[in-house]
């Protein structure tokens, strides 16, 4: 438990990156696990927003976007969030985080003029 205790004073982010990039990767992760087991999502909204901030930045393509991602306004629909110009795509702030890292789960989740866009880039 000592060792523990000592373990959560440090926290570790890439060169680069502040709190959001360890955050980004836990909500992402978690949910690579939970949706394929059938298992609750839920989180709280409001943890999505730095994460999706991080992953709308150019610094996201050092390691959390994939290239090629096409310029589009993504809109949360459970938060007053929004990020970017160019077509729309809309959803939850969970099923925008995972669209906008390049995974396609729940890519049906979402609408919007941009949805064609995003799912030809997540079909490459």
């Amino acid at each position: 438990l000592a060792d523990y205790r000592v373990r959560l004073a440090k926290r570790a982010s890439p060169p680069g990156f502040g709190a959001e990039a360890p955050l980004t990767d836990a909500l992402l992760h978690g949910l690579d696990v939970r949706l394929p087991l059938g298992l609750p999502t839920e989180r709280p909204v409001e943890h999505h927003v730095p994460a999706m901030d991080l992953l709308c930045s150019r610094r996201a393509a050092l390691g959390f976007v994939p290239r090629g991602r096409p310029a589009l306004r993504w809109v949360a629909t459970d938060l007053d969030w929004s990020h970017g110009t160019g077509p729309e795509v809309q959803g939850t702030m969970a099923d925008l985080m995972l669209a906008a890292s390049g995974r396609r789960a729940r890519l049906d989740a979402l609408t919007g003029s941009g949805a064609p866009a995003l799912a030809a880039w997540l079909a490459r």
